[in-house]
Parts: structure tokens; C-alpha cells; sequence
């Protein structure tokens, strides 16, 4: 499979949207059976089903931030998704501390919708799991 042709521009969409604060944009670009995985050891681990569970997922990780910043760094193209290394920044919303680390997302959309969202470690396992190799 391949990557569908608007999945890049969709990722970007998405960080434009999530960056400049506006989250109706961000969700009205995710699909109704959506799924959002954020494994272990990460803050709020688990699986979000659907739209609702992606809403969840996004407002939990944003309570926690006072500031929040997730620049892509680049769109590596696999298969029928993007593997996208992500600089995240940060300031505690409670402590006022400057946080920054970089993870991996994965994209993978259907019919101009998100249709998976992954965090990964790095981009080796995000490539695995676009690839199908991890589950």
C-alpha cells in the first residue's frame, strides 16, 4: 500500500491546528472510529477509541501543559501511513518547568480523515508498527 496522497498534508494540518491552540480544527480532521494508541511507560497509556476517545487523550495531555509545542521535525512516508519525528516542548502548567523531548507519531488516514494515531519511541518502531511488524 501506499501513502495516501493527502496523508502528509493532513499531518501538518494537524500540528498547524493543535499548535495554534484551535482543537475544533484538529478534530474535525480525525475520523469517527479513529483509534489512538499511547503505550506504556508514557503519560496517559492506552488505547482511545473513536472520536470521543481522541478528544480524551488530546484534553488530558494538554491539562497538564501551560504551554504546549509539537514541531515535525520530517514526513517519512511507509507504506500506507507517516512516521513523523516530533520535537515536543513544553512548560508545566503546575510547576512552570521547561520540558522538551522528541517521540515519533504515526499517521494513517482514510478518505481525508485520521484514521490511527500512534506514539512511538523513536523511528525505528514507528516504521515497524507502519509496517505492521509490531501491534
Amino acid at each position: 500500500m501506499r501513502v495516501p496522497p493527502n496523508l502528509p498534508d493532513l499531518a501538518r494540518r494537524g500540528f498547524d491546528a493543535l499548535n495554534s491552540g484551535n482543537l475544533e480544527a484538529l478534530f474535525a480532521l480525525v475520523a469517527d472510529d479513529v483509534v489512538a494508541v499511547v503505550p506504556s511507560p508514557f503519560a496517559n497509556a492506552g488505547v482511545y477509541r473513536g472520536l470521543d476517545g481522541f478528544r480524551l487523550m488530546t484534553d488530558q495531555w494538554l491539562e497538564a501543559w501551560g504551554e504546549f509545542h509539537a514541531e515535525p521535525l520530517e514526513f517519512i512516508e511507509a507504506g500506507d501511513a507517516v512516521v513523523v519525528p516530533v520535537r515536543q516542548t513544553g512548560t508545566g502548567r503546575g510547576s512552570g518547568v521547561r520540558v522538551a523531548r522528541e517521540l515519533v507519531y504515526l499517521f494513517r488516514a482514510r478518505d481525508g480523515l485520521m484514521v490511527e494515531w500512534r506514539l512511538c519511541e523513536d523511528v525505528p518502531e514507528g516504521l515497524a508498527h507502519a509496517r505492521g511488524e509490531r501491534s
